[in-house]
C-alpha cells in the first residue's frame, strides 16, 4: 500500500499534482497520469486537511474519498505517496510565491509539477498557473498544465459526481468515476426489530465526513472485511419514518439469502440501484410485508445484471470441464508470468510505465479468472503436473527470464484465446488484445535490460578509450581490451564510409569477445549498422531526440557539453 504522510516524510525529490482529488474521476486520472510520466521523481499527490472551506468558511465538506480510501485507488494510477498538508488559518494567509518556495521547493523538493488550467491557490486564491510559470521559470522544475476535461453534458468535476449520488444516479456517476461508488462502516449493535419481523439486519457506523447518496431504499452488493465475496443485499439509507420517525438518518443492510454475524466487523457496501423512496408504513405489519417486496426486487435486479455482465459467457457450452480446466491453468500461467515481467520491469529496471502495463493486465485477467474455472481443477487427474524441462534450468540471465515469461505469457494466451471463444468470446477477445500488446511489450522490456546492463559497465568503468587515426589501430585495440580497459570509442576523422563500417564491425566482434562496451563517435548511421552499444555526439551532431528515434532506447547515447545547461537543451 503507498503512504498516507506528512509533509516531513515526504519522500522527495517528487512529481506532484496538489489538489483534493475528491473521487478521483476521470479528469483527476489525466492530471495523475502527467505526474506518473516523470519516473524518475516519486510521483505524488499532496492535499489540504481539512478542506480550506472547512476552516475558512465553516462549511462541512463530505467526501467522495476518505484519505485512506484514496490510497488503493491512487497506488492502481502509479502514485506512490499521498502528503496531507495541515490547513490551518496561518496557511490560508501566507502568498502564493511563499507556498511555492516553502512548501513545494523547500519541504515536497519537486522537480515536476502538474495542475489542472484553472488551478488557483496561497492567500486569497491570488496564485494562478501563471504565478507558477514566472516562479519556475530560471528553476530546473517542470510544469505541466492538464486542460478541464469535457464531456456533452459539462466539466466532468467532483460536484457532479456529488450532484448524480444525491439524485440516486448510481449509473451516471460510475461512469464518471470510472468505478462503482462505495462507502464502509463498522456493524454496531441495533434495535433487532428487523430479526424480529424475519429480516435480520446490520445497522452501520459510518464516518461523517462521507459523502453517501440519496435517501431510499437500494439493491446494493456487500463485501464482509477481508473478504473479496460480494452478497446480494439490500440497504436502506436515512431515517427510519415507521419505526422511530425522530431519530437520525442511519444505514441498514440486509443479507439476502445469507445469515452471517457481522458485529464488529467492516462491511464494504456497494449501492447498484435505488428501488424506492422511504415510505412511513402504518404498522409493522405493512413494514414487514414491503421489506419482503424490496428483497424480491432487488435479488431480481442483482440476477439481472450479473446475467448482462456474463452475455458472452454461455455456460451450457462449458460442461466439458476439460475446457474449463485448460483455461484455468492458462489464466493462471499468464498471470503468473506477467507478475515476473512486472517486478522486474519494477525492482531491477525501475519503470513504472511497464509496471503499470504488466499490473493492469493482471488486474484484467484476474477479474475474468471466474469461479467456474476454478472449481474444475482437479489435480488428482492432472498426471503431467510437476513436469519439468532442462531448458528451464538455463535461464541463467535477465534477458532469458524476460524472453521466457514473455514467450510464456503469449503462449498461455494464446491457448485462452482458442479454448474460450465458443464459450466466452469476451475472454478470447481480450486474450487475443493482451497477447498482441505483449509482442511489443517484451521488445521494450528486453531493450530497457539490455541499456541497464550497458549502463552498468559504463558506471563500474572510470577508465574509457577514444582512438585516433592511427597504424595498427585493430592490434593496439585489442591490446588495450587485454589490458582490462571496458569501454572504446571509435572515431573516424577520414577514409570511405564503407572502409569504416566494415572496421567498425570487427572491433565491434572484437568488443563482444571482452564484454567491452562499444561506442562509435558522432556516426549515428554507422552505429547502427555496425550494431555498436552507442554513440557519442558532439556538439554539431544531430540532437539526442533524432538518435534516440533511430538507435531505439536500449543505445546509451553520450554528448559532449560544456556545462549542465548545454546538456538540457539537447
Amino acid at each position: 500500500m503507498i503512504s498516507l504522510i506528512s509533509p516531513s516524510e515526504v519522500k522527495a525529490p517528487t512529481s506532484i499534482a496538489i489538489g483534493s482529488f475528491d473521487g478521483l474521476h476521470e479528469g483527476h486520472r489525466r492530471l495523475i497520469e502527467t505526474v506518473v510520466k516523470n519516473s524518475q521523481y516519486t510521483p505524488t499527490i499532496a492535499s489540504f486537511w481539512p478542506h480550506p472551506r472547512e476552516v475558512l468558511f465553516g462549511e462541512t465538506r463530505l467526501r467522495l474519498d476518505l484519505p485512506e480510501e484514496k490510497l488503493p485507488l491512487l497506488e492502481s494510477l502509479g502514485i506512490e505517496q499521498l502528503v496531507l498538508i495541515p490547513f490551518d488559518k496561518k496557511l490560508s494567509k501566507l502568498s502564493a510565491n511563499n507556498f511555492l518556495k516553502d512548501v513545494l521547493f523547500n519541504q515536497l523538493q519537486t522537480k515536476s509539477i502538474s495542475v489542472g488550467e484553472n488551478f488557483r491557490f496561497g492567500y486569497k486564491r491570488q496564485g494562478d498557473i501563471n504565478t507558477i510559470k514566472e516562479s519556475v521559470k530560471n528553476q530546473n522544475i517542470a510544469l505541466n498544465i492538464v486542460p478541464l476535461l469535457e464531456d456533452q453534458y459539462g466539466r466532468i468535476s467532483s460536484s457532479r459526481v456529488r450532484e448524480l449520488l444525491l439524485n440516486c444516479d448510481l449509473e451516471n456517476a460510475r461512469k464518471l468515476l470510472q468505478r462503482p461508488y462505495n462507502f464502509s462502516g463498522k456493524v454496531v449493535k441495533g434495535k433487532g426489530l428487523g430479526k424480529e419481523i424475519g429480516c435480520p439486519t446490520a445497522n452501520l457506523e459510518i464516518d461523517g465526513r462521507k459523502f453517501l447518496p440519496g435517501v431510499g431504499v437500494y439493491a446494493a452488493w456487500s463485501f464482509p472485511e477481508d473478504s473479496k465475496v460480494k452478497l446480494p443485499s439490500v440497504m436502506n439509507l436515512g431515517p427510519q419514518p415507521t419505526i422511530d420517525p425522530l431519530s437520525p438518518s442511519a444505514v441498514e443492510v440486509h443479507l439476502i439469502n445469507k445469515n452471517i454475524n457481522l458485529y464488529d466487523l467492516k462491511l464494504r457496501i456497494q449501492p447498484i440501484k435505488k428501488i424506492r423512496s422511504q415510505i412511513k408504513f402504518s404498522n409493522l405489519s405493512e413494514l414487514s410485508k414491503q421489506i419482503f417486496k424490496d428483497i424480491d426486487m432487488a435479488k431480481k435486479f442483482l440476477i439481472i445484471l450479473n446475467k448482462n455482465k456474463m452475455k458472452n459467457l454461455d455456460l451450457k457450452r462449458l460442461e466439458d470441464q476439460r475446457i474449463a480446466q485448460i483455461v484455468d491453468a492458462n489464466l493462471d500461467r499468464a498471470r503468473e508470468g506477467l507478475r515476473v515481467l512486472e517486478d522486474w520491469a519494477r525492482f531491477a529496471l525501475g519503470r513504472k510505465d511497464l509496471v503499470k502495463s504488466f499490473k493492469n493486465f493482471r488486474q484484467i485477467l484476474g477479474k475474468h479468472h471466474l469461479k467456474v474455472y476454478k472449481e474444475s481443477r482437479n489435480f488428482i487427474n492432472d498426471n503431467s503436473a510437476g513436469l519439468s524441462h532442462p531448458e528451464q534450468f538455463k535461464r541463467n540471465d535477465a534477458s532469458s527470464i524476460i524472453s521466457s515469461n514473455a514467450a510464456r505469457v503469449q503462449e498461455a494466451l494464446r491457448v485462452i484465446e482458442e479454448f474460450s471463444r465458443d464459450h466466452n468470446q469476451n475472454l478470447s477477445k481480450i486474450s487475443s488484445d493482451i497477447r498482441y500488446e505483449i509482442y511489443n511489450l517484451e521488445i521494450v522490456l528486453l531493450e530497457a535490460q539490455s541499456n541497464y546492463s550497458l549502463r552498468k559497465i559504463l558506471n563500474e568503468n572510470d577508465l574509457y578509450f577514444i582512438t585516433l587515426d592511427t597504424e595498427n589501430l585493430f592490434e593496439k585495440i585489442k591490446n588495450i581490451l587485454e589490458g582490462g580497459v571496458k569501454i572504446i570509442q571509435l572515431r573516424f576523422k577520414q577514409g570511405k564510409d564503407s572502409d569504416n563500417l566494415k572496421f567498425a564491425i570487427k572491433v565491434r566482434e572484437l568488443c563482444n569477445n571482452f564484454d567491452a562496451l562499444f561506442l562509435i563517435n558522432d556516426r549515428v548511421d554507422i552505429a547502427l549498422a555496425c550494431k555498436a552499444d552507442g554513440v557519442h555526439l558532439g556538439q554539431d551532431d544531430m540532437d539526442i531526440k533524432s538518435a534516440r528515434n533511430i538507435l531505439g532506447f536500449s543505445k546509451i547515447i553520450g554528448i559532449s557539453a560544456s556545462n549542465e545547461w548545454d546538456i538540457k537543451k539537447r
